[in-house]
């Protein structure tokens, strides 16, 4: 474009999600079967450490029927949504 105005948007794009069966892959095992769509603000991060000392990250989701956690394979996750589940993640621990 010229002249500087920048660029259009002509039609937003529905944003992502993901649809996935709460098995409780994990962490608390168990898992009730249901099937969920994700949205972005559901995926979250969490790092720990590993028996050898080294930090690790899962990216999960709550079930909001039965609570469980669900680890998500991380190459499933476009990055815009691990960015945003790390983004949350570190604001959060600077409160």
């Amino acid at each position: 474009m010229s002249g500087g105005d920048g660029m259009e948007i002509l039609q937003r794009g529905p944003g992502w999600n993901m649809t996935t069966r709460c098995v409780g892959y994990g962490r608390n095992g168990g898992g009730c079967g249901s099937t969920l769509k994700l949205g972005i603000d559901d995926v979250k991060m969490n790092t720990y450490h590993d028996y050898d000392g080294e930090t690790d990250t899962d990216y999960y989701y709550t079930c909001p029927v039965c609570g469980v956690c669900n680890i998500l394979d991380y190459s499933s996750l476009p990055y815009n949504v691990t960015a945003a589940a790390s983004e949350r993640f570190h604001n959060s621990r600077r409160r």
